[in-house]
């Protein structure tokens, strides 16, 4: 039984190890090796004049974003410009790929 308590001790310690190694492997910058939630944003796509309201993803990488300007744009992950956008005679609530 003694045995057991320090098997479970070793195992929390363990954890609490293996949780410290994948935080010291995320910061190794020079390994080429980034954070999977980076503090810096990837890409900064600018185009609404409104507060944007609802984004949908689509499984190519494409983004549609809806906004309070009355428009929808259309980008894709690898570029900076929108590919086109939309103008509706009303505030956009919602966009979604199908």
């Amino acid at each position: 039984r003694g045995n057991n308590n320090n098997n479970n001790r070793d195992t929390q310690g363990g954890a609490s190890g293996k949780h410290h190694q994948q935080q010291g492997s995320l910061q190794e910058e020079g390994e080429g090796v980034r954070p999977f939630l980076c503090p810096e944003p990837y890409r900064l796509l600018e185009g609404h004049s409104g507060d944007v309201i609802d984004i949908s993803w689509s499984k190519s990488h494409f983004i549609l974003s809806a906004s309070t300007d009355k428009t929808v744009y259309l980008w894709h992950v690898s570029r900076s410009e929108c590919l086109q956008f939309f103008r509706h005679p009303d505030i956009v609530t919602a966009v979604e790929f199908h």
